[in-house]
């Protein structure tokens, strides 16, 4: 909730998508109705960056035929396009299990975004050889003493390589269980943009979350 209200005066929210499997299309869908439930946004743009083929949209046309949704979707190699998207995003969703990170520090702290803050949820890595964003990025937490949100502080520091290659400690991070106050954001010094970060290795945490809230709303 408490990163939703950072997004209270936003009306036109603009999500980036890393991967375009049913994890990816149950992101977008999940942050649309998060969205226009709690903030009353009516329009987004939805950026899909992809590796080898689109993700279908048929069903979104389906299930959400009530609101304005723009798509753009981009192959990961158009960096140009890729680093324009990541620029103007409010909430980025990594999807996608790379070796190589997609997500960089760089790519958030340009000088020509102006945007406020940015939630960053990763999914995609899973083994001490993935990464889906830089070192860089998870050192700024490290350095401004801001915690890494986790499903399981056990598991994402035997699992997840970015963390696993930036020596982040348990203390470093804090667990969705134990979030009692608002998740506080890093700062970057480049543009004024603040950042959230969360990493989930697959532990169902945030599915249930998910649902949970699905159910209240009904």
């Amino acid at each position: 909730n408490n990163q939703l209200d950072k997004f209270q005066n936003e009306k036109v929210i603009n999500c980036t998508v890393f991967g375009t499997g049913l994890q990816a299309f149950w992101h977008i869908f999940s942050c649309i109705q998060l969205f226009r439930e709690k903030n009353d946004c009516s329009e987004f743009n939805i950026c899909i960056l992809y590796r080898s083929s689109k993700m279908n949209l048929t069903q979104f046309d389906e299930m959400l035929d009530d609101i304005n949704l723009t798509f753009n979707q981009i192959p990961l190699s158009d960096t140009q396009s890729v680093s324009s998207a990541i620029s103007k995003s409010h909430v980025i969703f990594g999807c996608v299990p790379s070796l190589e990170p997609n997500l960089t520090y760089d790519l958030l702290a340009d000088i020509n975004s102006q945007v406020t803050h940015t939630y960053v949820s990763l999914i995609g890595s899973y083994k001490p050889e993935m990464h889906e964003c830089d070192s860089k990025l998870v050192n700024e937490f490290k350095a401004q003493k801001v915690p890494i949100l986790v499903d399981s502080k056990e598991h994402t520091l035997l699992e997840s390589g970015e963390l696993i290659d930036a020596s982040v400690k348990e203390d470093e991070l804090i667990e969705i269980g134990h979030l009692t106050e608002s998740l506080k954001p890093i700062t970057l010094k480049e543009n004024g943009r603040t950042v959230s970060l969360c990493k989930i290795v697959g532990l169902a945490i945030m599915d249930l979350c998910i649902a949970k809230k699905f159910l209240e709303g009904m």
